[in-house]
């Protein structure tokens, strides 16, 4: 029979492993990892989740939606590329797979299948049909193409026996390697192609992949917007082609990429000498990474990247966007990111971090290909599956970093089996409407300049929100151990929790965290914490020694979205960028703004904040910034009024803001000036130097489902 929920609830798999260990998958590690350890090297996957690999590659092959079983109109297809419809995977042990903690993992779920270690079917198979699993309990050895073909059947006879069913049923991958760009372009294909599944997204190159990725999802959209538009079959082919260039220039697809790596840096520390003669360098492509019952024993190389591509072709199948496998990261630009970070820890010299970020790019060595560079350059988001921040990479006609391009959400590769076990649980997302509730923790005492300074900068946003609708509720309290952090967190319940303290750098121990008081704060000792953490302190995200991190482990403890810090900030350049995230929170939340979700809010007050970059260098640059022109209002804000509106392109803001500044100057008789100050002592882009972790892109304004029309 029919059931009407189907439509609301998502097919839940469950992929089950053998373990024997608890916490096995844990980062701190303080003794060296050993060549006998159980788990790959060096992005740390335990040998019982790789085991796993060929059942959760199995679950990307199945409906991760129940709408893939029915043939769908361009409109359907294209409201559901705004949703994230990532398959729901639950990843778990089988000794922790009982009727109680499954309950509570499924609600809002349609269980459809478990897949299980052979030796623990007998075990598993009652569980899994008390539990009401519509597909009976497999083994593993029993996964084929002939077994996924008839679970598509299965699950369309179980849940829409009246709807016609499409058919087209997948394939097992060849290659992984080629899977985050070939399985995304299938999946699409099926409602477009009568060709057989293994004729379809055939190329053995990533580039091509992407090619006709692109090529499809333009198809996609020029469908939908002749449907739209009402158009007849005659009226749509004579429109064609104009409206395939429309629609190109409206190009921005959702991109997933991986770029794996792990600074040698951390090998020659954490790893043991038989631990790192296991590594080796992944190549761009490898055709020994395909899909067997094996892939658990294979080299730990071909086993982390399997594990890496199968979160990146997740993200990117459920978005409906393109996935892009990029080269491991060069050891030089790990090195490369190593200087850059320490530089900022003694004086900054602004010509040397330029510089600096240009041998890292070129350190970087990624060759961006004709697809992927389109793909990429005109994307509406990035998710980089990577320990490397690939938001300070410029692509080859741009004159700033990546990340003034595009939104990123960063997540960590390390260790992969938390990876796995997070990027696989179901993530439903908040919505922040009408109303956004904010802590601020001070947790430097009075007596510390940089702590009156941060009290200062908050004072700012306080007042600011005091004459505001309540639209952003602002609570600030003082927090001088992690005792009373942890009381407030749980006192007020907020939606967004900043923690404004001192970091703390460990190279010994290879550690970043927060100083809050006097104690050292990993995340951890906080027990759960909000949805969104803003680390409000220097360096608590640094990438260039792969250190166990707050930011990551912060993601453990319940938060969806980590914002961090690369390098030690300054505080007063910290507080207005602060300060300014917020307001712009407000003017979504009061409809004077308009954007989706958390992730798109920061990129847009990250990528306007280059000109508070260049004011803050010198006190030359900040005095004229806030002179007055001739029209009563300051520089600062004759520029983001008037003068740089329109103006400021993605790729080229900082190169423009410097353009637009010297035509100011000149209309004011200054102009050799302020272009001296500019070149002498010229100015730090601070803002390229903070990164988000998890799912800033969850954390929504608005019911994403609503705005895709199912509400």
């Amino acid at each position: 029979m029919e059931n009407s929920a189907s439509w609301a609830q998502r097919p839940l798999y469950v992929v089950l492993f053998n373990t024997d260990e608890e916490g096995s998958d844990q980062p701190i590690r303080w003794e060296p990892f050993g060549a006998g350890e159980p788990g790959t090297v060096p992005h740390h996957l335990d040998g019982a989740v790789a085991a796993a690999l060929p059942a959760l590659w199995y679950c990307l092959h199945l409906p991760n939606d129940l709408t893939q079983l029915l043939d769908l109109p361009a409109t359907v297809i294209t409201a559901l590329q705004r949703l994230d419809l990532s398959h729901d995977i639950l990843l778990m042990p089988t000794n922790l797979f009982t009727e109680m903690r499954v309950r509570a993992l499924a609600k809002a779920t349609q269980p459809m299948l478990v897949i299980c270690p052979d030796d623990q079917l007998d075990q598993v198979a009652p569980i899994s049909a008390s539990l009401g699993f519509a597909l009976a309990a497999i083994g593993f050895s029993r996964l084929s193409d002939e077994s996924l073909r008839e679970h598509w059947r299965q699950i369309h006879r179980h849940h829409l026996p009246n709807q016609p069913y499409l058919g087209r049923e997948p394939n097992l991958p060849g290659r992984l390697d080629l899977a985050p760009a070939a399985l995304p372009t299938r999946w699409l294909a099926r409602q477009y192609s009568d060709k057989p599944w293994a004729e379809i997204g055939t190329d053995s190159e990533i580039d091509s992949l992407v090619k006709e990725a692109i090529r499809l999802l333009l198809i996609n959209a020029a469908t939908n917007a002749l449907d739209q538009a009402g158009a007849t079959p005659e009226e749509a082919s004579a429109r064609w082609d104009d409206t395939i260039a429309q629609q190109f220039k409206r190009f921005s697809p959702v991109i997933a990429v991986s770029m794996p790596g792990v600074p040698a840096s951390y090998s020659r520390m954490a790893l043991s000498a038989g631990a790192r003669s296991r590594v080796r360098r992944m190549p761009p492509l490898d055709p020994e990474d395909t899909w067997s019952l094996e892939i658990g024993t294979r080299p730990d190389s071909l086993a982390e990247r399997a594990a890496i591509e199968l979160v990146v072709t997740r993200r990117a199948v459920g978005r409906g966007g393109i996935g892009i496998p990029l080269p491991e990261v060069p050891q030089d630009a790990f090195t490369q990111l190593a200087e850059l970070e320490r530089h900022f820890e003694g004086t900054v010299n602004s010509a040397k971090v330029w510089r600096m970020l240009e041998k890292l790019n070129h350190a970087a060595n990624v060759s961006w290909t004709p697809g992927v560079l389109t793909a990429i350059s005109r994307a509406s988001m990035i998710h980089a599956y990577t320990n490397f921040p690939i938001g300070l990479l410029r692509l080859p006609s741009d004159s700033a970093p990546l990340m003034t391009r595009v939104p990123i959400a960063y997540r960590p590769v390390m260790p992969l089996t938390r990876t796995l076990q997070l990027e696989l649980s179901r993530s439903p997302g908040i919505i922040l409407r009408r109303r956004c509730k904010v802590l601020v923790a001070e947790c430097i005492p009075t007596s510390d300049p940089v702590g009156v300074a941060s009290r200062q900068g908050w004072d700012v946003s306080e007042q600011y929100f005091a004459g505001q609708a309540p639209l952003v509720e602002l609570e600030r309290i003082e927090a001088l151990s992690i005792a009373e952090l942890r009381a407030a967190i749980k006192a007020h319940k907020p939606d967004i929790l900043v923690i404004s303290a001192h970091g703390s750098l460990s190279r010994d121990s290879n550690i970043a965290a927060l100083v809050i008081g006097e104690d050292l704060c990993l995340g951890p000792e906080l027990d759960e914490v909000p949805p969104v953490v803003i680390l409000s302190a220097c360096y608590t995200a640094p990438r260039g020694r792969a250190v166990v991190g707050v930011a990551d482990l912060l993601l453990r403890q319940g938060a969806l979205a980590v914002l961090g810090t690369q390098v030690p900030v300054d505080v007063r350049q910290n507080a207005t960028l602060m300060v300014r995230f917020f307001v712009y929170i407000g003017e979504v939340l009061a409809g004077r703004e308009s954007h989706s979700n958390l992730l798109e809010v920061w990129h847009r007050t990250q990528t306007s904040n280059a000109i508070n970059d260049v004011l803050w260098s010198s006190r030359s640059l900040h005095d004229w910034g806030m002179s007055r022109t001739e029209s009563g209002s300051s520089v600062l804000a004759e520029f983001m009024e008037r003068w740089s509106v329109g103006r400021l392109r993605r790729g080229h803001i900082y190169s423009d803001t410097e353009t637009v500044l010297c035509e100011m100057a000149e209309s004011m008789g200054v102009g050799l000036q302020v272009r001296n100050w500019l070149k002498r002592p010229g100015y730090v882009p601070e803002s390229f130097f903070y990164v988000f972790v998890g799912r800033p892109d969850l954390i929504y304004f608005d019911d994403p489902f609503g705005e895709a029309g199912f509400a």
